[in-house]
């Protein structure tokens, strides 16, 4: 797979209004919660990837006859 980089010049974001969470707890809670969703992120790729290992060895064995269906 390809990777494409976009430029974003900060003249793009000047003049711009920023709206930070007022306290210090909650943006503590809302870190919490990205911080969460990323490692459910992380848990799930990393299954995807057994899966698809999974998935490769199986079609080897069908594909080979060792094992058949």
């Amino acid at each position: 797979q390809g990777s494409t980089r976009y430029n974003l010049p900060i003249s793009d974001f000047l003049g711009e209004r920023i709206c930070v969470p007022p306290s210090t707890d909650e943006q503590q809670a809302i870190f919490n919660l990205l911080s969460s969703c990323d490692k459910e992120i992380d848990l799930l790729k990393k299954e995807l990837q057994e899966w698809e290992n999974k998935k490769q060895t199986y079609t080897k064995l069908l594909i080979s006859g060792i094992v058949r269906v």
